[in-house]
């Protein structure tokens, strides 16, 4: 039994909608990822967890802790993205644990949708 919550567990905290249309607060344009600093690293669940927690934890600790308790601390993928003054992108740095959907919903976040 404990198994089978682990397993859904894991496969419920990868099931995130794509980013819709509506641009992050302050982010006035979508911006092109050829026009940024992109950094993507790809790893598997506990080496991408580890990092989106260090990453997040200084801007949203209430986000790490969350997860410890909705899905065992695993975050199958994030992104800090970095703002220019102008209302669009400068930089965006990914990591996922190696499944393309995911790759795909943090870039667009990177490219300024919420």
């Amino acid at each position: 039994m404990i198994r089978l919550i682990a397993i859904l567990a894991l496969l419920m905290s990868s099931c995130a909608p794509m980013p819709g249309r509506t641009l992050q607060k302050g982010v006035t344009n979508e911006t092109p990822l050829a026009e940024m600093n992109l950094i993507v690293h790809k790893g598997n669940f506990v080496t991408t967890s580890i990092a989106c927690h260090k990453a997040t934890w200084p801007y949203k600790p209430w986000l790490s802790v969350a997860s410890v308790f909705l899905n065992f601390g695993i975050v199958p993928a994030c992104c800090m993205v970095s703002y220019d003054n102008t209302g669009g992108v400068k930089g965006c740095e990914i990591w996922y644990s190696g499944f393309d959907f995911q790759l795909q919903h943090e870039l667009r976040h990177c490219m300024g949708y919420k």
